[in-house]
């Protein structure tokens, strides 16, 4: 392993901020390694994208309870195989092996250590607001422990170099290290098998209605979950065209069917369940029916929801079937 370090000054390290590249770490996804399974039915290897850590900033919550955010990995539970066409669980599914990431490729961390604001503390405090994106408390917590680690993180377009340039000039005392350590070859050779295997491909909602056909789930929990990832697969092409709005009751049967039984399968006295049955009427066009079950009084934890349950109560006052969604930054998560 080959490791350079370069240094300005020493520091201690007990808080910190992250990065990657250009973005704040704890906005990025990062990914993990690609898992190589068999289909259980016929033995076909599949790629399957895996990460290491997803989060839900800038997200948005759809009004049938699915959950989108630029930074979110949706795991799939079932997947279809490309060579026999079976459906199985992927958590049934044998792992042979797993792909190395980025093997060969150099990694480059660094890190801003703040040891001292100097006499303009309040232009330092600015310069931490700025280039951190921390409130005012934050800010005040690392001026009070100092000195502080405000930041690391890895890449090369944003290596905290502003960051600290912007510190020096506000009269500050602070560090900054650049750590490069090059990776050695991977020393067992990969399978020619499982670079050339297929990823797993995404669920469409005919390969959920046949899942659903098949009776694919163990219990009334994993029921429930297929029900409502067909229900989601069969809003999805509206998310992009809301102007092409079909209620359910004019799509294909077996997807009215299932919401139908999904609707059944719910309960009442669970907040975000009853408001999933309060969507799967409104989108059949059953206003009225909609409101008596979104208007009903709900435990305490309906607050959560509440921004979903208002405009889900105005959209059918108005008559609206129609898919909806609110910044997830004003809802808990309704799944």
């Amino acid at each position: 392993m080959v490791r350079l370090q370069l240094k300005q000054n020493v520091g201690r390290t007990p808080r910190f901020h992250y990065f990657f590249d250009d973005e704040p770490r704890c906005r990025r996804m990062t990914p993990g390694p690609t898992s190589i399974i068999e289909c259980p039915s016929c033995g076909a290897l599949h790629q399957l994208a895996t990460a290491a850590s997803d989060n839900t900033f800038g997200g948005i919550l759809w009004s049938d309870g699915k959950l989108e955010a630029p930074m979110l990995f949706n795991c799939p539970e079932l997947a279809r195989c490309v060579s026999c066409r079976a459906l199985f669980w992927l958590k049934s599914a044998k792992t042979v092996g797993v792909l190395p990431t980025l093997p060969f490729a150099p990694e480059r961390s660094w890190r801003v250590t703040l040891c001292d604001t100097g006499a303009n503390r309040v232009n330092v405090m600015a310069v931490l607001r700025r280039h951190l994106a921390v409130d005012m408390t934050q800010t005040k917590q690392f001026i009070a422990n100092l000195p502080v680690l405000v930041a690391f993180g890895a890449g090369t377009s944003n290596d905290g170099t502003a960051l600290m340039q912007d510190l020096l000039t506000a009269g500050a005392v602070a560090t900054h290290d650049v750590t490069i350590e090059a990776q050695s070859p991977t020393e067992t050779p990969i399978p020619p098998a499982w670079i050339a295997a297929p990823l797993v491909p995404p669920m469409q909602e005919l390969d959920f209605l046949d899942a659903v056909d098949s009776c694919l789930w163990s219990d009334a929990q994993s029921e429930v979950r297929i029900r409502t990832a067909t229900l989601h697969a069969g809003n999805d092409p509206f998310r992009q065209t809301p102007a092409d709005w079909q209620p359910l009751t004019d799509r294909h049967s077996l997807a009215m069917a299932n919401a139908l039984v999904l609707f059944d399968l719910l309960s009442p006295n669970i907040v975000t369940e009853n408001l999933l049955r309060a969507e799967i009427a409104r989108e059949q066009g059953l206003f009225g029916e909609a409101l008596r079950i979104a208007s009903a009084p709900s435990p305490q934890e309906r607050l959560s929801h509440e921004r979903l349950a208002a405009e889900l109560v105005a959209r059918a006052e108005r008559r609206d079937s129609a898919l909806f969604s609110v910044d997830l930054a004003d809802e808990q998560s309704f799944t």
